[in-house]
């Protein structure tokens, strides 16, 4: 078993990324009758890292009676809550880790999510902008920042945010993957084309990359190289087509974004992908 180490502040620690041995030697050491209650924000932890939702609850619950003001608790459990689809107890703690740490670009994209996920899209929009003005690299602000912009029909914005964003972080395919969906949403597909290209140069194995590829070129009427896109991605995943649908084919947006979308789904029925 390895050895944890629970000493130092309050902080949210895994055993060298290993979240199945950090869960193992807190439940060990949370035998003792004195064990120190900071075992019970590692557990916490480390059942999320699990997407062990229900367990993580467990956890945090009892380290939230130990340290009612902690922020990384208040934000485990909102967090929790969001996975357990519990998302007013979500936001209210979101909300709660927020005053707490104003200044915290962590807590403020964690109330963007929660805020999304209740469908405040415009709150949940200006939570991730607050997140990305205290740490301009905040991982969720970052990605999450586009798809509620162009949910919101906000395109040349997303398109602004996403393109920001990858220049950030140039390393990141799900930046790539926002920028090019941005880009098609703005009747600009060449450009989604030479984005979605770079992301599949740094994810090669991702099947949703491969899928929205032939899409583009199902807009381009490139239609022969559209066909090996789609079946590159099936290879990867064959129920690809069944579960997986950008929100830009799905009529939003402008008439005319509206009207190509049916050239598409015209060509999946045809090529019996759908």
């Amino acid at each position: 078993m390895t050895k944890f180490d629970a000493s130092g502040p309050v902080h949210i620690q895994l055993i060298a990324g290993r979240p199945a041995d950090t869960y193992d030697a807190c439940l060990q050491a949370l035998q003792s009758p004195v064990a120190d209650p900071r075992l019970w924000c590692h557990l916490g932890a480390a059942a999320y890292a699990l997407k062990r939702y229900e367990d993580a609850l467990q956890a945090l619950q009892p380290a939230r009676r130990f340290f009612p003001e902690d922020m990384q608790v208040i934000s485990g459990l909102a967090a929790v809550y969001a996975a357990l689809g519990r998302n007013q107890e979500s936001l209210a703690l979101a909300r709660e880790a927020c005053g707490l740490a104003p200044d915290s670009a962590q807590c403020h994209a964690n109330l963007g999510v929660a805020l999304q996920q209740t469908g405040d899209l415009s709150a949940a929009a200006q939570a991730y902008m607050q997140a990305l003005r205290l740490d301009g690299s905040q991982p969720v602000a970052a990605v999450n920042l586009t798809i509620v912009l162009l949910k919101l029909g906000q395109v040349a914005e997303a398109v602004a945010h996403a393109r920001d964003a990858v220049g950030r972080n140039p390393l990141s395919p799900a930046l790539h993957n926002n920028l090019a969906e941005a880009h098609v949403r703005n009747l600009d597909s060449p450009a989604g084309l030479e984005v979605i290209e770079q992301a599949l140069r740094l994810a090669p194995k991702d099947a949703a990359l491969h899928f929205k590829r032939g899409l583009i070129l199902c807009y381009l009427a490139r239609f022969s190289e559209a066909n090996q896109a789609l079946a590159s991605a099936r290879a990867i995943d064959p129920e690809i087509t069944t579960h997986y649908l950008p929100d830009w084919t799905s009529g939003r947006g402008n008439e005319e974004a509206s009207r190509q979308v049916e050239p598409i789904l015209a060509y999946f029925e045809t090529a019996s992908l759908r």
